[in-house]
């Protein structure tokens, strides 16, 4: 219990990374802190030489009374810089950002491999973060459907750095033998929904699009294929959670 408490208390205080602040004020201003602490120190030394004299003829009274001011003045100068780091660098409670329509469709993706007999076929989401912070993703749903097969692929969770983009890789897609069955023009529609926020938080929005599609398989004289796909968008909403 007592080493897992250091842990929390040693990871909160890296956090905040009080070390390094200080040494970058020492290092920039570190001649006159050094007159400074000389000052204080010579001043301090003789003042608790004419205290300890004085205090000599009170017994273990004095003693324990230095003690509580030592303590509580370290205890007020550890809040002083706690507070003077948090003004200089705001925390994640402190800062808003807007996630509202954040998370954009960018492109749809077809991917054609024939070395691949299980996933000859797949379609793969391209996002955009368009919102003022970093954003975590999650694809709860995800359906593909060609004519009159489809695949569903399994939930999927990514960050997204501001003003970036991210492509989705399915888990499932359209094996070889159906993939022969498609004609040279097949219809389908493409189904998703997501959840989003900031990394550090629970989600904020849910977004869900229905895709139409129109796949286009192009065969050549040598066999060679390949294959392309024009998409539109016919129903979105972006809700609060």
């Amino acid at each position: 219990m007592s080493s897992g408490c250091t842990k929390k208390a040693w990871d909160w205080l890296g956090r905040i990374r009080l070390l390094s602040w200080l040494a970058e004020i020492i290092s920039a201003y570190w001649i006159p802190l050094a007159s400074i602490v000389l000052t204080l120190s010579a001043t301090a030394w003789a003042r608790a030489t004419m205290y300890w004299t004085w205090s000599a003829q009170w017994g273990h009274l004095p003693l324990g009374l230095a003690i509580l001011v030592v303590f509580c003045l370290g205890v007020w100068s550890l809040n002083g810089l706690i507070w003077l780091r948090r003004k200089e660098r705001p925390n994640r409670a402190q800062m808003q950002f807007e996630y509202s329509f954040g998370l954009a469709l960018e492109g749809v993706i077809p991917s054609y491999d024939s070395g691949n007999e299980l996933k000859t076929l797949e379609f793969r989401l391209v996002f955009r973060n368009v919102s003022d912070g970093p954003m975590a993703v999650q694809v709860d749903k995800f359906i593909v459907k060609i004519a009159d097969r489809f695949c569903e692929s399994e939930t999927c969770k990514m960050t997204i750095p501001r003003s970036s983009s991210i492509t989705i890789f399915p888990s499932a897609g359209f094996s070889n033998e159906a993939f022969r069955a498609f004609p040279d023009r097949v219809s389908g529609s493409i189904e998703y929904e997501a959840t989003y926020g900031h990394p550090e938080s629970l989600p904020v929005r849910r977004a869900h699009k229905m895709l139409h599609a129109n796949l286009f398989i192009n065969r050549d004289a040598s066999g060679i294929q390949s294959v392309r796909a024009n998409w539109v968008v016919s129903e979105e909403s972006d809700m609060p959670i």
